[in-house]
């Protein structure tokens, strides 16, 4: 009988002393849209400033608010993270320029991004610039 009370208050400790622990963790989506910036011959460019309209952009028409603009970095990237940005998806528009004193100039030459984005969706693209 006392062999049997030591086995059951052992097993009970040993059952109170393990106790599972459970962690959630939450992802959240990433919302964004990166730009590789490269010149015809696919070498990348660094320092060229990305615009997002909502608007398509005309050289002849009146400049549409920016909505956002990024730089390129060494590696020609330009990410727009639009976790915030985005609630319904959008069409939205982007264009390159070179910063020349105090105003831009526009660069971008052949693909001229038209992008509908969704919250949660991620895109890869290009910019050709001159």
């Amino acid at each position: 009988m006392r062999n049997y009370l030591l086995l059951t208050v052992c097993i009970a400790v040993l059952f109170t002393s393990c106790s599972k622990s459970s962690s959630t963790s939450t992802t959240l989506s990433e919302t964004a849209i990166i730009f590789t910036v490269m010149d015809a011959e696919n070498n990348v460019k660094s320092g060229y400033t990305i615009m997002m309209f909502t608007e398509k952009f005309q050289l002849d028409e009146l400049f549409p608010t920016i909505e956002k603009q990024v730089v390129s970095d060494s590696e020609g990237i330009a990410k727009f993270d639009l976790n915030d940005y985005i609630v319904n998806p959008k069409t939205l528009y982007f264009e390159a320029f070179v910063k020349e004193g105090n105003g831009y100039v526009w660069k971008s030459i052949v693909h001229h991004p038209e992008i509908t984005i969704s919250k949660g969706t991620k895109t890869t693209t290009s910019i050709i610039v001159e």
